[in-house]
């Protein structure tokens, strides 16, 4: 329903997650094979949890907004 409703939303999402993807793979491609670099990997794995959340709460309010308009439209 949402991939036909809203395009934009998918396109962005898309677009968001495969820029998040190449600039967290780029920073994992220079990190050393030891546990020198266990701080480094640990807070970019924080990292990419956090901004797939922020996505994922944006998806939720979309869809909220969705159903508090057809819920007024019913009335």
């Amino acid at each position: 329903m949402r991939l036909q409703g809203d395009k934009g939303i998918v396109i962005v999402g898309a677009f968001f997650n495969a820029i998040m993807a190449l600039v967290i793979g780029s920073i994992f491609y220079d990190l050393p094979n030891n546990t020198d670099s266990l701080y480094s990997r640990g807070a970019l794995l924080f990292f990419a949890i956090l901004l797939a959340s922020f996505a994922s709460a944006l998806e939720v309010r979309s869809i909220l907004e969705l159903e508090i308009g057809t819920n007024l439209n019913r009335s």
